[in-house]
Order: structure tokens, then sequence, then C-alpha cells
């Protein structure tokens, strides 16, 4: 029996669009001796962790309120910013002086040498972290601003579905770019970055 042909096919009712990177790339061509062969210098360096070392994720929100000009306050989260260039330099760095201002009212982390912060809204740890509730801390000086009126750090735990543990490596690549996993990959640019103040 003929397969149905499926090309005059409609489809009634509303389409969304379908996610970009389900489409599987293409397959890779198979290695060969062929072509001149060249020498590279690379700052490519192993990475060498412990089988089934575990990471925690936490997440942390910083919500500034600013004054509005018919005085009203104006909530902003700035862990959250979509601002770009400078702007976004700007707000990380409102969000990493909330961070060490937290670190004072935390214990563990005082103690910790083993959790990155990526100055937004992931915090990564290899302990998990005894917060018996979501920590939250009020705070005055974080923003020089002369409309800043206060901010909110918060600090909660997320499920344990996203925790990862170097084993997922294999989870990070996915001939569907959409598909991988990306938890872990975004834990270890947290902790290789040049950027992570922790």
């Amino acid at each position: 029996m003929d397969p149905p042909n499926l090309s005059k096919l409609t489809i009634s009712g509303e389409q969304k669009e379908p996610k970009l990177g389900l489409v599987p790339l293409a397959e890779k061509l198979k290695k060969t001796d062929n072509g001149r062969k060249v020498i590279l210098d690379t700052n490519i360096r192993p990475l060498v962790v412990k089988p089934n070392l575990a990471f925690f994720k936490y997440v942390v929100s910083l919500v500034s309120k600013f004054e509005r000009r018919d005085g009203g306050l104006a909530p902003l989260e700035i862990s959250k910013s979509s601002r770009k260039g400078a702007a976004n330099e700007d707000d990380k760095e409102m969000c990493h002086r909330a961070y060490k201002e937290a670190i004072g009212h935390i214990p563990q982390l005082q103690k910790s040498n083993r959790v990155f912060y990526d100055r937004q809204s992931s915090l990564y740890s290899t302990e998990k972290l005894k917060l018996d509730k979501d920590f939250v801390l009020e705070l005055h000086n974080v923003s020089r601003a002369p409309n800043f009126r206060g901010a909110v750090f918060t600090l909660k735990a997320v499920a344990e579905t996203f925790q990862a543990t170097f084993n997922d490596i294999a989870r990070c690549a996915n001939s569907s770019p959409a598909l991988a996993d990306k938890t872990l990959l975004k834990c270890l640019n947290a902790i290789l970055s040049g950027q992570v103040h922790s």
C-alpha cells in the first residue's frame, strides 16, 4: 500500500509558529584526512571535574522601587533586566551590590566558597543551602538614583528538577538546539566567566 500524499493536506484552525531550533541540524560529515593540515593556537583548557558533582540552582530577584513624577512608586525587576549595553551592566552592578549586602545576612553564604552568582537572576552552589523558606531582605542603598526608594532582594530554591550534575553534560548537546538542556551550561558559564562575583 502506498503512503498517503500529505502534500495537499490542509489543517484548519489557528496555527502557532514552530519554536526555533526544533528542526535537527545537518548530520556531521565523516572525518577524513583530506585537506591541508594547520597548527592552531588556542586559549582552550581542559576542565577536569569530579563525577557526580551536583549543582543546586537558586533564583535571585531584585525588585527596586523608584518614585514616579506623580509621587507613586514604580517597581522594576532589575534582576531580569533586558536593557542593552552600559545600562545592562549598571543593572548587573546593582544586583551585585544587593547580593554582597545579602551575604552579610545569610551565614551559609559567608562560609562557602562554592557559590557562584551570575549578577542577575541565578545563583549556583555545589552545596545545598539550608533555606527553610525564601530569604527576603529590604535594601536602601544599592542605587544612587535620586528617585530610588528602596529594593527587595529575594533568594529562593528552584524545583529539584532544575538541579544538575556533571553527569548531565551529554544532555547539553542535541541535534535540535531547542531541545538541549541548558541548565548545566548556564551554571558553567557562571563559574568560568570572568564576570562572576561570588
